[in-house]
C-alpha cells in the first residue's frame, strides 16, 4: 500500500498547478546524507527540483484509528 500511496502522490503533485516547472522525481538515486566525499546513498520517496531549489518529501501510509487520547494511532517516529 505504501508504493500506491507514494506514486498517488507523485501523480497528485505532478498534476498541480502549483509546481508548474518542477522537474519530480520517485525514489531517486541522486542524493547522499554526505556529499564530500559521497557516502551514505539516500533514496527519497519523492525528490521536487526548479532552479536551485530542491524538496526532499518522505511519504507515510498509516490507518489511523478514532481515538483521540491515543493521537490516533500515529506515534511520535512517525513524524519524525
Amino acid at each position: 500500500m505504501e508504493k500506491v500511496f507514494e506514486k498517488h502522490v507523485a501523480v497528485c503533485i505532478k498534476q498541480s498547478e502549483y509546481f508548474e516547472g518542477y522537474k519530480i522525481k520517485t525514489q531517486d538515486l541522486e542524493h547522499n546524507l554526505i556529499e564530500f566525499p559521497k557516502r551514505f546513498s539516500l533514496r527519497p520517496d519523492i525528490v521536487m527540483k526548479k532552479d536551485c531549489r530542491v524538496f526532499i518529501l518522505d511519504t507515510k501510509w498509516k490507518l489511523l484509528n478514532n481515538d483521540e487520547s491515543s493521537n490516533y494511532g500515529i506515534s511520535q517516529s512517525d513524524l519524525y
